[in-house]
């Protein structure tokens, strides 16, 4: 089996997707159908069909997010490989997901959007960016956790690989025995990052992707803790986490670079008086947005990002 890169792990996330998709929009317009926002029961009807939404929907992401999980395992292993990573690497656990987690996001998404509002077909396809979003989202964190679950006061330089023992190495002029600093069961990632991989570039998701493998684990290749940030996939986002098992070699890397100069240039192009005041939009992301907006050399840079290799 050959291994994934990152376009081949973008189209098998996208393969489990489509067929979420399809079952989704299949469930959904079986059971939606639009209350008459005049009637003093609609509210009620509204609550009865997004329960029974809820109890079809619950087991199709359940079992989308295996597949998800396991092609995120997929893909942990093959990048380790590929970054030069020997040994075992830590294969993170699928988090549980219950039906809750399902009804919270969709209560979420009646109050950005009043359901009651939208046409059938609409209100399907909005239920469905919530059931892809949750079901990439086992695969994202999966990524994370490579990284995140490694123990406290893990280092990768006590990291050695076991195939190492018996051999021989240099230690200044001496050659003496290779055996590993210490008996580390398993490899964790030192870190991850974000990358877009194609279709919804936003200025958002790109600002998120210049930050490169800033994402827990305070090692080498991580400047700072952005937790907050780094989690916020939107609906519709096909960004993906990639693992950074060596800080030289990772997928991703020489777009990070192109990324983070687009940033930094958008940030000394927009002058603070072209802002709107008093938003709730932080600057910097204002500023990408303008620049993002006009400048026909990164907006050609992000479209080529739509030919992953």
């Amino acid at each position: 089996m050959e291994r994934l890169t990152v376009a081949a792990y973008r189209r098998l996330l996208d393969g489990v997707s489509q067929i979420v998709v399809a079952k989704t929009l299949r469930i959904v317009l079986s059971v939606w159908r639009r209350p008459d926002p005049e009637d003093d029961g609609a509210e009620a009807q509204k609550a009865a069909q997004l329960d029974q939404i809820v109890s079809r929907l619950a087991s199709v992401v359940r079992d989308a997010r295996v597949q998800a999980h396991d092609a995120a395992l997929r893909f942990l292993g093959d990048q380790a490989k590929a970054q030069g990573v020997g040994g075992s690497i830590y294969e993170p656990p699928l988090d549980g997901y219950a039906d809750q987690g399902l009804r919270s996001a969709l209560a979420e998404l009646d109050g950005r959007t009043n359901l009651l509002s939208l046409k059938p077909r609409d209100v399907a396809m909005r239920v469905a960016n919530v059931t892809v979003r949750h079901t990439e989202a086992a695969a994202r964190d999966t990524v994370r956790r490579a990284a995140e679950d490694a123990p406290e006061g893990w280092k990768a330089e006590d990291f050695r690989p076991a195939a190492l023992a018996g051999l021989r190495e240099l230690d200044g002029d001496e050659l003496v025995d290779a055996v590993p600093t210490k008996s580390t069961p398993v490899r964790y990632a030192l870190g991850y990052a974000r990358m877009l991989t194609g279709t919804d570039n936003c200025p958002f998701c790109v600002m998120l992707a210049s930050r490169g493998p800033v994402y827990r684990q305070t090692t080498a290749v991580a400047t700072n803790d952005s937790a907050d940030d780094e989690r916020r996939y939107h609906d519709s986002c096909d960004c993906i986490a990639v693992p950074v098992y060596n800080a030289k070699t990772w997928p991703g890397a020489d777009t990070h670079e192109k990324l983070a100069s687009v940033y930094y240039a958008a940030q000394e192009a927009v002058g603070d008086d072209e802002l709107i005041p008093n938003s709730n939009t932080p600057p910097q992301l204002q500023k990408l947005r303008k620049y993002l907006a006009s400048n026909t050399d990164a907006l050609a840079f992000l479209e080529q990002i739509r030919s992953l290799p």
